[in-house]
């Protein structure tokens, strides 16, 4: 199946999400056509593991098997978006998304992957 995982423009995080110290703010981040789409940020996306909501801990070896839905197979772009070959092996994963739901992990680091219709 196919997905978003990235946009071009300006996100917003919670400057705890960013490491940033002070007080917790909202802290704009904008991500120009050029960096989101450059090779080395395409490349980024091929074969990491897909959760189905965000694990406290990121995918490794040790929690992949309770956490891991499935893969990201490839990237491409695809107007200011960065649309993913989703491959979802875990049946739980496929029933949400069947039943609409909108976001999945790449548990990599905040981001989410919301699967095309």
């Amino acid at each position: 199946m196919k997905g978003i995982a990235a946009r071009t423009g300006v996100y917003q995080y919670l400057s705890s999400e960013l490491d940033l110290d002070g007080p917790e703010r909202i802290v704009n981040v904008y991500r120009s056509p050029e960096e989101v789409f450059k090779p080395e940020s395409m490349a980024t996306y091929a074969d990491k593991d897909v959760t189905n909501d965000h694990p406290d801990d990121l995918v490794d070896s040790t929690t992949f098997k309770e956490v891991s839905s499935g893969h990201v197979r490839g990237a491409a772009q695809q107007g200011e978006n960065v649309e993913v070959d989703l491959i979802i092996k875990d049946q739980s994963a496929i029933d949400d998304i069947d039943s609409g739901k909108a976001e999945l992990s790449r548990a990599t680091s905040p981001s989410t992957c919301s699967p095309l219709a």
